[in-house]
């Protein structure tokens, strides 16, 4: 949650296609508020988009408006990666 929240900006580029890295989806029991503005709706689902050396960047799905966002996360895919024990 803590990278979700962590300064997103949306992302300006048409290619979501990671040249290397994971894809990580998450889909919420319960939709989750989000604090940044940002974010116009509850949040139901998210893709991370984990390249080595690059910020993340997400594909967020929301409840009620049926739209989708792609953002760029403040943090450090490694780190990330590592903390979570991901392969």
């Amino acid at each position: 949650m803590q990278l979700l929240q962590s300064s997103p900006a949306i992302y300006g580029n048409i290619d979501m296609n990671p040249k290397s890295g994971l894809i990580l989806h998450v889909q919420f029991d319960k939709p989750v508020k989000l604090s940044s503005a940002i974010y116009p709706d509850l949040v139901k689902e998210v893709y991370f988009f984990l390249e080595p050396g690059l910020q993340p960047k997400s594909l967020m799905f929301f409840q009620s408006t049926k739209k989708f966002i792609v953002v760029v996360l403040k943090g450090d895919s490694n780190k990330f990666i590592t903390q979570n024990n991901l392969p």
